[in-house]
């Protein structure tokens, strides 16, 4: 493996970042199960998203829960003790310099290689509380998504995990709350960790 990283490939891996790294491709792989069925056209994904809502929910949730642990699994694998949390910001910036640079540069280059214009990326969910939806949503509806870097995804989704377990807790009595899981650029971070650690230990079972 290129030494341009903190990633060290030991010959004898520890049990923690195996671990870890198994349960990041799990649940990783259970959110694809109800991406696996969204319409891609930008159009019509959010009809077909709404028909199972308790899909979006658990995907976003696995997801997100897949990236916590390929970033845990990682630090471990540099050599030290990941931060006890869910927060996908401070989890980052406790990695070396140098691995947050190899991920920010793999991330944009799956990024690059996306599909374009007219291939749905976020999905996005109005919450509220109430035996009827409120009678006047707002003309804005959710947020525009202009800033796909890597850092402004970890900080947008840093707190997703607890966000989208607990949705049910997060509506506001007669007002659209929305939230949005940015599928397309969180599985890219997923992926751009997930390569690294595959050059790191390729003997890994996955």
């Amino acid at each position: 493996m290129s030494q341009n990283n903190s990633v060290r490939a030991a010959s004898q891996p520890l049990p923690a970042p195996r671990m870890s790294f198994r349960a990041a491709e799990a649940f990783r792989s259970l959110s694809r199960v109800y991406l696996d069925a969204v319409d891609p056209n930008v159009v019509t994904a959010g009809g077909t998203a709404a028909a199972d809502l308790g899909g979006m929910i658990s995907s976003a949730t696995n997801l997100v829960l897949g990236v916590e642990l390929y970033l845990k699994s990682l630090q471990l694998m540099a050599g030290s003790q990941p931060p006890k949390t869910h927060d996908l910001v401070q989890l980052f910036q406790a990695m070396p310099a140098d691995l947050q640079a190899e991920i920010r540069r793999r991330y944009e280059l799956i990024l690059a290689n996306s599909p374009g214009s007219g291939v749905a990326s976020t999905l996005n969910l109005a919450v509220w509380w109430g035996d009827t939806p409120p009678a006047s949503p707002p003309q804005d509806g959710a947020p525009e998504i202009g800033d796909h870097s890597l850092e402004a995804v970890l900080e947008r989704n840093k707190d997703s995990f607890q966000i989208w377990r607990y949705l049910h807790e997060r509506g506001i009595l007669e007002q659209f709350v929305y939230f949005s899981f940015e599928f397309r650029d969180l599985d890219a971070v997923a992926s751009a960790l997930r390569s690294l650690i595959i050059e790191a230990q390729s003997d890994w079972p996955r």
